[in-house]
């Protein structure tokens, strides 16, 4: 009798670590330099003759990339125009921008590749995440799909699962209501999905909701990854893993980070106050448009004219532009 009350004890300890195993959390990125990470959702580069994608330049905005301290390379989000290219262009940037990372000199820590497999299509989104490894993935974003969209937080857990199942790598979620219009309190996805999505590593939290994303941090004792974008420092004080900004702007953001870090809150806020002034002169002179046109202003990177229906920057809008960054501080006057 007491031998085999010992085996059931013995075989209940053992399910109770499975348990445990099967819903603890991924951690991600596994290889940074810091708990804190920047993350860069690059741009995609256009030919204006033709509007095919230019491969060419990936290799030298990875360096400005790098040079800029990032940590993570989102790459085919709605800031890469994703609905605006083919599957196979997006794999072939995932490919391109795999072997310019891998090439990069000179840096001790490399960025990891976060790469968007999401799309309207389930099956689409499928066949994404199955060849993300192969291509160069280090974790995959996975946005809802937006026209035939999930009307339950249920539903839209099995769609994120049936996803990420498709891939070992480390799965993202991509939270943009604004954009997308699915719209679920994330602390309440991360609670339900942490049990249905094994390799589930985080949220990628484009929301202005501070009380979520506080909450959303402290999911499964926090050990979930969530980046946010502007407000940095109100998402630092929340509790996010990383900031989403574009390329240029994040030594500003790393210096607000350690200011932040050291319980300077007068310099961190005054960066963060500073950072938003950056982001009105973006907003004021195109936006989106403007923004692709910083790799260009700072390092000569031309990433041409986006695909219609999104529409460039006319050349006095340009000159504008970098007249407004040089007035503000943000460019040296001998940069005109």
């Amino acid at each position: 009798m007491a031998a085999k009350q010992t085996l059931i004890s013995f075989i209940y300890v053992l399910l109770s670590l499975w348990t445990f195993s099967s819903t603890a959390s991924v951690s991600w990125p596994s290889s940074k330099k810091s708990a804190y990470s920047l993350v860069d959702p690059v741009f995609t580069g256009y030919n204006a003759k033709d509007y095919s994608i230019n491969l060419d330049i990936i290799p030298e905005y990875a360096q400005l990339s790098s040079a800029n301290g990032v940590d993570v390379i989102l790459l085919g989000g709605s800031t890469a125009e994703w609905p605006s290219l083919t599957s196979e262009e997006r794999l072939s940037l995932l490919k391109a921008w795999r072997s310019a990372v891998d090439n990069l000199d000179h840096v001790a820590v490399k960025p990891q590749i976060l790469f968007h497999a999401g799309d309207i299509s389930i099956t689409k989104a499928q066949v994404l995440a199955s060849q993300a490894k192969e291509y160069g993935a280090d974790a995959i974003l996975i946005v809802s799909p937006c026209i035939m969209k999930p009307k339950t937080l249920d539903e839209l857990v099995q769609t994120i699962k049936v996803i990420a199942a498709e891939t070992s790598l480390p799965a993202v979620y991509y939270h943009y209501p604004a954009l997308y219009n699915v719209n679920f309190p994330m602390d309440q996805f991360l609670d339900k999905a942490m049990n249905e999505i094994p390799t589930l590593a985080g949220v990628k939290f484009i929301d202005s909701n501070m009380k979520i994303l506080t909450n959303a941090t402290g999911i499964e004792n926090g050990t979930f990854t969530l980046f946010n974008n502007d407000p940095l420092l109100a998402g630092m004080v929340a509790g996010s893993k990383g900031a989403i900004s574009y390329t240029t702007l994040f030594p500003m953001v790393k210096n607000m980070h350690v200011a932040y870090e050291s319980g300077d809150m007068d310099t961190a806020r005054d960066i963060q106050r500073r950072l938003l002034e950056y982001d009105e002169i973006i907003g004021q002179y195109g936006s989106k448009s403007a923004a692709r046109n910083l790799p260009l202003i700072f390092k000569n990177i031309d990433l041409g004219p986006p695909r219609p229906p999104l529409l460039p920057q006319t050349k006095s809008e340009f000159n504008e532009f970098k007249q407004a960054l040089v007035n503000a501080g943000f460019l040296p006057r001998s940069e005109l």
